[in-house]
């Protein structure tokens, strides 16, 4: 959505509402959870609809990621574990058909079970990608030095800038970046554990999966390790509405970091 010249992109406002909205129903339902009718079938629906707007604008990976999100905040919330077979044994057909559904999403498939298949073609992205990786070595080419972003690597400075990082940088430079992500994941996580409430340890522990999850995921994508995805690598990749909404997420995780059980002792003590 173009707005005043800027672009501006809904499905990262929909990850945020999602994990807004899931983290208040879960919480006013926790008594409830033996009654999926009435405690689960309204976010599940909600989420449905939400995935299924992205996924008809052509995003299957940010409309998986949001299921993806939406059964960590399920499972945080004790939801009983019988309920996820259930869930699986729907979504994993469903989301075979829609995978299926376009070509180009078979082709990032076969490329990534078959890579050497269509080094040229499908397989390029990865194979540029790889190659960058393995051009960094122990410490690097020097910040600036990459010779994949000049035109080698296809969206170098967004969804595989971590590949660059790692030609720039080096192994110690992606160590960092790893180490980095999970001190936030674990930091993230010690206030959702130590927040006031259910709902501000629910909200808690979806922001820092949206954006420590979102990082796994690149970097699997970036390593080949899974197949290819438009997900960017959070602070790191192009795109200011993604790096807007992090940064909201991350001032609502330090908010919430205010209101938590330990400190509530320290000033008690």
């Amino acid at each position: 959505i173009f707005i005043f010249g800027y672009s501006f992109q809904p499905s990262e406002l929909a990850k945020l509402t999602v994990v807004f909205y899931l983290a208040f129903i879960l919480s006013k339902k926790q008594e409830q959870m033996d009654d999926p009718v009435n405690a689960l079938l309204p976010p599940i629906i909600v989420v449905a609809v939400f995935a299924s707007l992205i996924y008809v604008q052509n995003d299957f990976s940010t409309g998986f990621f949001l299921v993806f999100i939406a059964l960590v905040m399920f499972f945080a919330a004790n939801v009983p574990l019988r309920y996820f077979i259930g869930l699986g044994v729907m979504m994993v057909p469903l989301s075979t058909i829609l995978l299926l559904s376009r070509e180009h999403r078979v082709q990032r498939l076969v490329s990534f079970l078959d890579p050497v298949k269509d080094p040229t073609g499908t397989g390029y992205q990865v194979f540029a990608s790889k190659s960058a990786l393995r051009a960094g070595g122990l410490w690097g080419e020097g910040i600036g030095e990459s010779a994949q972003k000049a035109g080698g690597l296809p969206e170098a400075h967004s969804d595989f800038v971590f590949a660059i990082i790692a030609e720039e940088l080096g192994f110690i430079g992606v160590l960092l970046v790893v180490a980095l992500f999970g001190m936030l994941a674990y930091r993230g996580y010690l206030i959702a554990y130590t927040a006031s409430d259910r709902f501000t340890s629910l909200l808690a522990v979806g922001l820092t999966s949206t954006i420590c999850l979102q990082a796994l995921f690149n970097l699997a994508v970036v390593a080949g390790a899974v197949p290819a995805t438009g997900v960017p690598l959070p602070f790191f990749s192009a795109g200011g509405t993604s790096a807007f909404m992090t940064l909201i997420m991350c001032g609502l995780l330090l908010n919430v970091s205010r209101f938590t059980d330990s400190r509530a002792t320290v000033r008690s003590g």
